[in-house]
């Protein structure tokens, strides 16, 4: 099967896997920044990202999620609004926690969850 061009943002990739690679190394980089910065936090269970290059990224990556609409109504629902994106794990009744990305709001640095994977797919 011949590879499949992706764009997110301002981001060209020669195919699905390279725009889930790119997605992996941002998040290995954020979490990776935890130890240092953990003292710093209220809740060292996420790292908030920071740079403009990364949240304007994640800002096209997301609105790619399949269920995006359901995701912003689940921040509606809390009555917040997106302020941004953070790093953290999240757990799974089966099998081990990992890295994802969340939406923030004011309130909460882990509102709702998206997985890179879906949004880069679309499915």
């Amino acid at each position: 099967m011949p590879k499949k061009p992706v764009t997110i943002g301002d981001h060209d990739f020669e195919s699905m896997k390279e725009a889930k690679a790119h997605c992996k190394e941002i998040a290995d980089r954020l979490w990776a920044q935890k130890l240092r910065v953990r003292k710093q936090l209220k809740d060292d269970r996420f790292v908030p990202v920071r740079t403009r290059e990364d949240r304007d990224f994640l800002a096209a990556l997301v609105q790619r999620h399949p269920l995006w609409e359901h995701k912003q109504q689940q921040i509606k629902d809390m009555k917040g609004t997106i302020k941004g994106f953070a790093v953290g794990k999240i757990e799974f009744e089966k099998g081990p926690a990992r890295v994802c990305f969340w939406l923030s709001t004011a309130d909460e640095p882990k509102a709702v969850p998206f997985s890179a994977g879906k949004c880069v797919s679309k499915k």
